[in-house]
C-alpha cells in the first residue's frame, strides 16, 4: 500500500499524507500529526527524530530500492513518513516568525519546476 501512495489519487482515496525527509518527518511529529508509518534506509536519520513516542510498529528499515520506489524525489532522502491526513483545524500549532532565531536565505539554481520553489519557499518560512 505505502507504495502506491507516491500517486495523489491514491494519498486522497486512503486519506494519508507522504512527507519525505527528516525534517519534514520531525515537524510533523512536533506537530502531534498520527504517523502510520515511517520507512528508512538509512538508520542514523533516525537520530533526528524522537521515535520514543512512536507507535509500535510504525518503524520500517527498507531497501535502497523499496526507498526509490516510496520517494517522488529523484535522491530518496533516505526517509519518508505516511501520516493520516489532518482534518482543517486539527494538528498542532505552527510555529510563527517570532519564534525563529535565526532568519533563513534560499538560493535556488537551476530550478526547472516553478512548484520546486512553492515547497522550498513553504518549508523555509
Amino acid at each position: 500500500m505505502a507504495a502506491s501512495l507516491n500517486k495523489r489519487k491514491h494519498r486522497d482515496k486512503h486519506n494519508r499524507i507522504i512527507l519525505e525527509g527528516w525534517r519534514l518527518v520531525n515537524e510533523a511529529l512536533m506537530a502531534k500529526a498520527r504517523v502510520l508509518s515511517i520507512f528508512y534506509s538509512d538508520p542514523g536519520l533516525l537520530d533526528h527524530i524522537d521515535t520514543s513516542t512512536l507507535p509500535n510498529n510504525c518503524l520500517a528499515q527498507v531497501s535502497q530500492e523499496t526507498m526509490e520506489t516510496l520517494s517522488n524525489a529523484v535522491t530518496p532522502p533516505g526517509i519518508v513518513g505516511m501520516f493520516k491526513r489532518p482534518r482543517q483545524g486539527e494538528g498542532g500549532e505552527l510555529r510563527s516568525n517570532s519564534e525563529l532565531e535565526n532568519p533563513v536565505t534560499v538560493l535556488c539554481d537551476g530550478l526547472r519546476d516553478p512548484t520546486n520553489l512553492g515547497m522550498i519557499t513553504t518549508l523555509n518560512m
